[in-house]
Formats: C-alpha cells, sequence, structure tokens
C-alpha cells in the first residue's frame, strides 16, 4: 500500500460495503460479494443497526419477499428496475457453465438509448469458490476499474480472507481485511476487521463463537482494538430446546470490567418447529422486565400470513404494527401489506407485491406507499435468489421487471448421463440420495421446502464416475438448523444437477 487514506475514508468506504441487509439497506450487495459467510451471522453481529431487521432474524423476514427464489433449471437473463428519481436501469447477466454469476453489466436509459454504467466480474476456483470481485465504471467510451474483492479458502471451502481495495490515482490501495477461523465441524470460531491505515493492517474489531455439541452458536463476543489493545464490548449468550429450536438469548454488555444484563429475547413453537412469539425483555432493577412481543400466524400450508408487533402498556399488550401476507394456489407471495396503528385504528403504510409466470418464478415486483388515501408508487429495495446460490439485489424501485431463461437453453445437449434414487422415502431422520455417473462431472444436489426455499447445500463439488451417496438429515443438517430451527414434517424436494442436466424428487419427512 502506498497511498495514505485517512480514518474518514475508511469509514465511508466500510459503511458502503457492508450488505445492506447487515446495516440499514442502503448500498446495493454486489453480485457474489461475500464479506460475511453466512446471513446468520450478519445478522448477530450488526444487533443495533439492523432496522426493522433485529439481530434474531425473526421468522417474518425470512419469509417475506427478499425469501423469494427461482425453481430449479432457470437463470436471470436480465432485471430491469424502474425508479421514480434517476433514469430507469437495467442489469444483465452472464453465467459461467456451472451457472455461477461471471459478470454484471448494468446500463441506464438516456436521451432514447441504454448506455453503459458498471460491471462487475466474477471469477472462481476449481471448487466453484468465489475467488475475485470486480467492478468497473464506463467512463470516456471505456470500462475503469474501480474496486475488487478477493477470496481465498482452506481444504473445506471455509472462507479464510476477504480483501477489498480501492482504485485511487491509478494504483490499487488495500483497505478493508476479514479473516476467519473455524473448527473441526466447519463452524466459525472468530472474526477479524482490520483496515488498511499508513501502509499497515490496522485492527478493528473481532468477533468469536463457541458452540454445543450439535453446532448451535452458544455464545457470541465482540472485542474493540483500542490503545493497542482488545476491549471487551458485549456478548450473546443462547439456549436451545431439545428439538433445536432457539429458546432464549441474552444480550450482555462490559463495563466496568464486568457483565451487565442489558437484553433477553425468549422465543415460542408450535410442535413442527415454526416461530409463534418473539418476547423482548430489558434488565432493569435487578429484573427482566418485558417491554414488547412479536407474533407470527400461519395458515394451514405453514405460511406465514400476519405478523404483528405489540407493546406492553399498563401490563396489557398493545399493537401497533402488522404485516398481512397473502399466497397464491403453489404457496407464492403474492401481496404483503404493513400496517401502522394510528389514532387507535390500523392504517396502512406500504404495499408490495408479486407477478410469477407459469415456471412459479418472480417477474414483476412492485412497491407502493399509501398516501391520500389511496396507493402511489414509491422506491424500496428487493433482494432474491436462484435455485444455483446466485444472490441478485438490492435493487432500488418502485418496479422491478425480471426475465428468466432455462439454465440449458446454451447448451442443451450433453453427454452426462446419470440416475438417482432416494431411500427410506418417506423417512423420520435421515435418507439417502444415491446417484451413478456415467463420466465424472461436477455435482450439486440441494434440498428445498415446499415453497421452494432452499433449506441446504448437500453437495457442491466435482466427483469420479461411479456411483455416490448423499445423506440428508433432517435433525442436524442446514444452515436453517444450524441457527436453532428444526425441519417439520411435510413435503420437501431434492435436485441433482449433473453439469446442466437435472433431476429433481420429492421426500417425505414424518415424524
Amino acid at each position: 500500500m502506498k497511498t495514505r487514506i485517512t480514518t474518514l475514508a475508511i469509514l465511508f468506504v466500510i459503511f458502503n460495503i457492508i450488505p445492506s441487509n447487515a446495516i440499514d439497506g442502503q448500498a446495493r450487495a454486489k453480485p457474489g460479494h461475500i464479506p460475511f459467510p453466512g446471513m446468520n451471522e450478519q445478522q448477530e453481529l450488526f444487533p443495533s443497526g439492523l432496522g426493522e431487521m433485529n439481530e434474531d432474524g425473526a421468522v417474518r423476514f425470512m419469509k417475506m419477499g427478499d425469501g423469494v427464489q427461482s425453481n430449479p433449471g432457470y437463470l436471470v437473463e436480465s432485471v430491469r428496475v424502474y425508479s421514480l428519481v434517476d433514469s430507469n436501469t437495467k442489469y444483465i447477466y452472464a453465467y459461467n457453465e456451472s451457472n455461477q454469476i461471471l459478470t454484471e453489466t448494468s446500463e441506464g436509459w438516456e436521451n432514447g438509448a441504454w448506455v453503459n454504467y458498471e460491471r462487475i466480474t466474477n471469477t472462481y476456483d476449481s471448487d466453484g469458490n468465489l475467488l475475485t470481485n470486480s467492478q468497473q465504471r464506463w467512463e470516456n467510451g471505456a470500462w475503469v476499474n474501480y474496486e475488487r474483492r478477493t477470496n481465498t479458502y482452506d481444504e473445506n471451502s471455509n472462507l479464510l480472507t476477504w480483501l477489498y481495495e480501492l482504485k485511487i490515482s491509478e494504483k490499487w490501495v488495500e483497505l478493508i481485511k476479514y479473516t476467519y477461523t473455524y473448527d473441526e465441524n466447519n463452524n466459525m470460531l472468530t472474526w477479524l476487521q482490520q483496515s488498511g491505515i499508513d501502509d499497515e493492517w490496522v485492527n478493528v474489531f473481532r468477533f468469536s463463537h463457541t458452540y454445543d455439541e450439535n453446532n448451535n452458536i452458544l455464545t457470541l463476543q465482540r472485542e474493540d482494538w483500542k490503545n493497542e489493545a482488545w476491549l471487551i464490548y458485549m456478548r450473546y449468550i443462547n439456549t436451545y430446546d431439545s428439538e433445536g429450536n432457539l429458546i432464549t438469548k441474552i444480550f450482555l454488555q462490559w463495563e466496568n470490567e464486568e457483565w451487565h444484563d442489558y437484553s433477553r429475547s425468549t422465543y415460542d413453537y408450535d410442535d413442527e418447529g415454526k416461530q409463534l412469539s418473539w418476547v423482548k425483555a430489558t434488565w432493569k432493577n435487578e429484573e427482566w422486565v418485558d417491554f414488547s412481543r412479536e407474533i407470527n400466524t400461519y395458515d394451514i400450508n405453514g405460511n406465514l400470513i400476519l405478523w404483528t408487533s405489540q407493546n406492553l402498556q399498563n401490563e396489557e399488550w398493545v399493537g401497533f404494527r402488522q404485516e398481512t401476507n397473502t399466497y397464491d394456489t403453489d404457496g407464492n407471495l403474492r401481496t404483503s401489506i404493513y400496517q401502522r396503528i394510528r389514532n387507535y385504528e390500523w392504517v396502512n403504510d406500504w404495499r408490495k407485491t408479486y407477478t410469477y409466470n407459469t415456471d412459479g418464478n418472480l417477474i414483476v415486483w412492485s412497491y407502493s406507499l399509501w398516501q391520500n388515501e389511496e396507493w402511489a408508487d414509491n422506491g424500496f429495495y428487493l433482494s432474491f435468489e436462484d435455485s444455483y446460490g446466485n444472490s441478485f439485489g438490492n435493487y432500488y424501485g418502485f418496479s422491478i421487471g425480471i426475465i428468466w431463461r432455462s439454465a440449458t437453453s446454451v447448451e442443451d445437449e450433453s453427454d452426462d448421463n446419470f440416475s438417482v434414487t432416494s431411500f427410506p422415502n418417506p423417512f423420520s431422520g435421515s435418507t439417502t440420495i444415491n446417484y451413478t455417473l456415467d463420466n465424472p462431472a461436477r455435482v450439486r444436489i440441494n434440498i428445498y421446502d415446499n415453497l421452494g426455499i432452499k433449506i441446504t447445500s448437500l453437495i457442491d463439488e466435482y466427483q469420479s464416475a461411479g456411483e455416490h451417496q448423499a445423506i440428508f438429515n433432517a435433525i442436524k443438517t442446514g444452515n436453517r438448523l444450524k441457527t436453532g430451527n428444526r425441519l417439520s414434517a411435510g413435503m420437501y424436494y431434492y435436485t441433482v444437477q449433473i453439469n446442466n442436466q437435472f433431476e429433481q424428487g420429492k421426500l417425505l419427512l414424518v415424524k
């Protein structure tokens, strides 16, 4: 590093590269931009700046529009964003043979024509891990480098380092670096952030985790680097029930060389593991005092249809915010309406609407505010994923259109032959997906719930020809379980992708 970067510049960059769902929704995440390995890490590490997306990742936030995914076998060809203040923008995507995003090119509509804005280019290693994520801007008829991110991994594909660089005066300047460590179960143990200042890496903060025997997070602690020493700042302590559901989360702050209770979250679930309520309390006068709660209501298909937020007033729970969802017969989210209490009545605040094509993929999303007793177009953010793990967003506009194409439309013909079976099916604990490859191939096996939301990835690697197995353990597998959820009985789906060929089937989980 050759250029001096001021503290002000460092802070500006930090708060503009952290994904929107980790801070305040003000910066659009880049394709393949992964400073934090896992959504739940983001939710826990920035508890005080998440806005309505709280530190615990309440169920309602996982089931809303940002949870919309595509059906297997389809890729986003382009996204059109319509804005009230800026020119309309179009994003065009290109993919590699493994259906990972290679480039995202954004164009703006100016003077009756589409003109280049920005281009993001990704590279990957042989295991499909993202290596570099580079951003360029269109200036004076040419692409000009602007910023880039570089990742390294261990032999288990765990992210080891994440480096952010900015192009300043024709030189790449290293600004921010994250370093991670893991235990033998690939659970993250530590996460360190450093900033590049005066040609040196300076510590900023670090997080450390502990886990129970089921790989649930027991504690998360943050320390800040001040005066050349690590100072303890905060800690979370979690407890779980026998089903792996998160029951309590206690937030403590370190003051005067001792821990002080600050807040507590308590959760309740139904027999199928769906979160019913979340009660928040503060430590006051040497006891826990409840002050707010959230309640989730589901339909017979397990879809979240009503979220209500209440405050405790004069020893009574009084509602002040609620969100109502509707779904189509295929379980796709169609509308989401958010309301607040004003003058003792529920009043509309905002509305999101979703439209799908016959393949079940989201094609039109819109956002509007309630103004002067009617719905008026307004801007907000949309994020979503496809079935290959590609992330898209946060697009900002009042209406967003998505064009899809078949993942095999470029290379329909293939010599990749394979067969797939599963046993036992129905199953109560675990089932084995058996498959045979005629040729060496890249293999991806994912599990989805009945809403098309991915539960876990079982296989994502190159494999030799021959017989193979993938075990789906409904009790101890997947990120959803790792953070304190248990899969409920019902229908699930597996997809097996061998290069550009697909097979899919049903899995019935019974108690």
